[in-house]
Parts: C-alpha cells; structure tokens; sequence
C-alpha cells in the first residue's frame, strides 16, 4: 500500500494504541499520528472534534490525490 495513512491517537486511550501506531508507521511509508488530548478510543475525534478530525481526513485525501471538495 502506497497511499497515505492517518491514524488518530486518544491521549487517554491505553499505550497499546501507540505501540500499534509505532508498528504501522513501520509498515506505511507516508504514516501520519495525530493525538487528541483528552480523548480516548471510547470517545472518538470524528464524534468530538468533527471540524478538526474533517480537516485531517480532507488533508490526507487530498495528499493522496483526490482533490477534495473546495
């Protein structure tokens, strides 16, 4: 897979989460982590911080090339 990746982080969530972003960053050459302070796997960004999490993806898609919506 060559695409970009993002990969949102809770700073509340369990270390796992980080360890499993450490090993896809291995993985994924164009590998983004972006934390959310305060958040935790149980209260997602996309429901909490829509507005912030909307910008993330539409940079990543349009990193990909898909332009996105102006």
């Amino acid at each position: 897979m060559n695409g970009p990746v993002y990969y949102a982080l809770g700073s509340l969530s369990t270390r796992l989460y980080a360890r499993f972003a450490k090993r896809l960053a291995g993985l994924f050459p164009d590998f983004q982590v972006e934390e959310y302070a305060g958040r935790s796997h149980l209260d997602p960004p996309q429901r909490t911080e829509p507005e912030r999490f909307g910008r993330a993806v539409l940079a990543l898609w349009r990193r990909a090339g898909g332009g996105g919506p102006p």
